[in-house]
């Protein structure tokens, strides 16, 4: 997998996928930021009912203003708490989230694209 962070833009990996990969009880913001330095621009690590956490890499033009409000901490993470629902089955979960994070990455329903910030390098800011 980490041969693979180099050519990257987005990585998405759920908890359990990073406990399978890495050992039981590893702290999944060190894998966001081992992957972060080998070439990712955003990683979103889902955490089943706890949500799911995005970490960026700030570029140098990113203001301190920018950074993710609190409870975030550096690597500067946005997270996105689960919500409580009834469950039947979880296969496709991921695939949902991936789409859905994938929308909203792209502009969807009318928001501002990430995509320059995500794919073209640029920097992640204010816009």
């Amino acid at each position: 997998v980490e041969e693979f962070m180099g050519l990257v833009d987005l990585a998405k990996a759920s908890d359990a996928d990073i406990e399978f990969l890495y050992g039981e009880g590893t702290d999944l913001s060190i894998i966001a930021e081992k992957w972060l330095k080998l070439g990712a621009r955003l990683v979103v690590i889902t955490r089943g009912a706890q949500g799911a956490v995005a970490y960026y890499r700030p570029a140098p033009e990113t203001l301190a203003s920018c950074a993710a409000s609190p409870p975030t901490q550096q690597p500067n993470t946005i997270d996105a708490r689960g919500r409580c629902a009834p469950v039947a089955d979880t296969v496709g979960a991921g695939d949902t989230c991936t789409g859905g994070l994938l929308f909203g990455l792209l502009g969807g329903a009318g928001a501002l694209s990430l995509a320059p910030q995500l794919a073209g390098g640029a920097a992640w800011d204010n816009a």
